[in-house]
């Protein structure tokens, strides 16, 4: 199990060679970033990233099932390959689509693909544009590198949902990496425990990323522990350990936790996207966090408090998502006060927050 969890960076430059030896470890785009991360917070839970690929070779073929959603759409439907485009009839198709977008999620098209129009894109973006008559009813976007290509998102009319447009638009994607000569399809991830997109599997047989630079059948994924998992049943043993010793906590989940892993802000920021908290409820006082430290392994105690200043302006982004009733969610941007100890024994760690509370009013 690697111990990778959040890498974000700006290219400077992206030549189509680049863009491959990215995908090919890991990372994926968003916006004008390129990320690698072996979690994601999504509908307010945790969950381990699974990025996947498809191998296009000479002999590459979709199944039957997949063959008839191909043949009927392209007897309806015309279709169009060229450079991404953004305009009035896009940018409708991309509001009717947010509301089943998970995470964070940018207010327009512009900024889902670029962030900016101030600064040219480094990526060569292409689309697949499907009309009825001359009505766009849906369009996708990919990045072409060398000899892989990577799938982003697939905008599509939702009166149309009876023609499956967003596999669709993914086949005719295939398609043309396959006349193009690319080795390598990349659609981005699945989640393990959350199943919204599990219809990429659908469109052949995968490899996965394994976080050690390998490429391996998907269908061994499963005798893999993941990282959300063992972060949760570490998690879950130091609060089992609380109860015991009777210490009040409440666990959180933290979707803003991806700020902290990013270099290009000020700001000592939170890291991680689950935690417990001591004693009392996140509010706008300073409060005692524990932290799993999965690079180092060891528990992190901690003052954390928000930062309502930074979180103004530089994330003002909105989350989708339905709250657990099982746990809290924390939307707002956190960083580090101070830091109190790291331990690897739980035991120990009790022990502190034992001597902690006796020190505090009414006890």
């Amino acid at each position: 199990m690697s111990t990778m969890m959040v890498q974000m960076m700006y290219p400077q430059s992206l030549s189509p060679l680049d863009l491959d030896h990215y995908l090919s470890k890991g990372w994926f785009r968003s916006s004008s970033l390129l990320c690698r991360t072996s979690l994601i917070c999504i509908e307010h839970d945790v969950y381990s990233v699974i990025n996947i690929r498809l191998r296009l070779s000479d002999d590459f073929k979709f199944k039957k099932r997949l063959r008839k959603i191909l043949s009927r759409n392209d007897n309806l439907f015309r279709v169009e390959y060229g450079f991404a485009r953004i305009d009035e009839q896009r940018e409708w198709l991309y509001q009717q689509n947010r509301h089943r977008f998970k995470g964070f999620v940018f207010d327009t098209l512009e900024l889902y693909l670029y962030s900016d129009n101030v600064n040219p894109s480094l990526f060569d973006t292409r689309e697949v544009a499907v009309y009825d008559g001359d009505k766009l009813i849906a369009v996708s976007y990919f990045d072409l590198g060398e000899e892989g290509m990577a799938s982003i998102n697939c905008l599509h009319d939702e009166s149309y949902g009876k023609h499956s447009l967003g596999i669709y638009t993914m086949l005719k994607e295939i398609q043309y990496g396959l006349e193009a000569g690319k080795s390598y399809y990349y659609p981005g991830y699945v989640l393990r425990g959350e199943r919204s997109f599990d219809y990429k599997l659908r469109l052949g047989d995968y490899d996965y990323y394994d976080w050690f630079g390998g490429w391996n059948p998907y269908p061994q994924i499963k005798d893999e522990v993941l990282v959300v998992e063992f972060l949760k049943n570490k998690l879950q043993e130091l609060s089992d350990q609380l109860k015991k010793a009777g210490i009040e906590h409440f666990q959180y989940v933290y979707p803003m936790f991806s700020s902290g892993h990013m270099d290009f802000y000020w700001g000592n920021l939170f890291k991680s996207p689950i935690f417990l908290v001591c004693f009392e409820p996140i509010t706008d006082k300073p409060v005692l966090a524990i932290e799993y430290d999965f690079p180092s392994q060891v528990f992190h105690l901690a003052v954390l408090e928000k930062n309502h200043k930074l979180k103004k302006m530089f994330f003002d982004v909105s989350y989708a998502g339905s709250k657990h009733e099982y746990q809290l969610n924390i939307d707002d941007l956190l960083e580090y006060k101070e830091s109190l100890i790291l331990e690897k024994d739980m035991n120990l760690l009790i022990e502190y927050l034992q001597d902690f509370k006796s020190l505090l009013p009414n006890n």
